[in-house]
C-alpha cells in the first residue's frame, strides 16, 4: 500500500488534527491576535457562563449553603456492590467496551495505549485504582483538563461566543470514572431507586421517552382532551471550569 494511502493513527494518538486555528479574536475593548490573550478571553468566557452571576439570590443561597457541606466518602458498609474492590475483568470490560479511541488528555495517555497495555502494568493499574477507592483519594493530574473551542457553524470565528468547548480529560480517570459510574447505574437500576419518568443518561430509554410521549398524544386526541408539554432549550449549557489546559496548538 503506498505511503499516502496507508492509515497512520500516530497523528490521532498524539492528539493532532484538523480542528480550526484562531487567529483573532474580538474584546470588548480590542482586537486579540497573541495566542495566550486568545486563550484567556475564552477560558473567561467559558466560566461566564455557569457563573455565580447567572443565578438568583435563592438558587445563590441554596447553592453555596450545599456546596459547603462536607462530603464524606467512608462508609461502614464496604460489603456493598459497589464499594466492592475493582476485579481485573471489570477492569478490562471497562478498557475494551467503553474507552473510545479519542484524543487524550493532559497526560497525553490514549485509549489505545491502554487496549494494549502489558499484563504487569495492568495489574499495576489495578491495585492503583483499588488504592483510590480505599483511601478515597483522587489524583490531583486527572482534575486537570484541556480544552479546546470549536467553532460552531455559520459562526463568526473573531466572537467567543461562536466557540463550544471540547474537555479532553485524563484517560485513567475518564477510566475509573466509566468504571464508577457503571456501578452506580446498576444499584439505582436494580433497586428501582431512579424515577419512571427520568430518560435522560439511562440506557435505552430515549425510544421509550417518545413512546410515552406519543401515547399521551394519542390519547389526548381520542378522548377530546387537552395535554401540555413543555420543552426546555438550554443555551450555552457548560459546567464551570476548574483548573484547565488552552491547548496553543489551536490558538495561533
Amino acid at each position: 500500500m503506498p505511503a499516502s494511502t496507508s492509515p497512520c493513527p500516530i497523528k490521532k494518538i498524539s492528539g493532532k488534527s484538523s480542528f480550526h486555528t484562531i487567529t483573532q479574536l474580538k474584546s470588548d475593548s480590542s482586537d486579540l491576535y497573541d495566542p495566550q490573550d486568545i486563550a484567556q478571553l475564552l477560558a473567561a468566557h467559558f466560566s461566564s457562563v455557569s457563573a455565580n452571576s447567572n443565578y438568583d439570590d435563592h438558587f445563590l443561597t441554596t447553592k453555596l449553603q450545599t456546596e459547603a457541606l462536607p462530603i464524606s466518602f467512608h462508609t461502614d458498609n464496604s460489603s456493598l456492590p459497589y464499594n466492592l474492590p475493582i476485579s481485573l475483568p471489570e477492569l478490562r470490560s471497562a478498557i475494551h467496551k467503553n474507552l473510545k479511541n479519542s484524543a487524550p488528555g493532559p497526560d497525553n495517555i490514549h485509549a489505545a495505549m491502554l487496549k494494549n497495555i502489558h499484563p504487569n502494568a495492568l495489574a499495576y493499574l489495578l491495585s492503583l485504582f483499588n488504592a483510590i477507592l480505599h483511601l478515597g483519594t483522587y489524583s490531583l493530574a486527572w482534575k486537570l483538563a484541556t480544552i479546546i473551542p470549536i467553532l460552531k457553524p455559520t459562526k463568526d470565528p473573531t466572537v467567543p461566543g461562536s466557540y463550544r468547548p471540547i474537555v479532553l480529560i485524563c484517560v485513567l480517570g475518564k477510566l475509573l470514572q466509566k468504571i464508577l459510574n457503571k456501578r452506580q447505574f446498576w444499584f439505582l437500576e436494580s433497586n428501582n431507586i431512579l424515577s419512571p419518568s427520568q430518560y435522560g443518561f439511562r440506557k435505552g430509554l430515549t425510544l421509550q421517552a417518545l413512546t410515552d410521549l406519543n401515547l399521551q398524544i394519542e390519547t389526548a386526541l381520542l378522548s377530546n382532551s387537552k395535554l401540555y408539554a413543555i420543552f426546555f432549550d438550554f443555551r450555552k449549557p457548560f459546567p464551570v471550569p476548574g483548573e484547565t489546559t488552552y491547548s496553543p496548538n489551536y490558538i495561533k
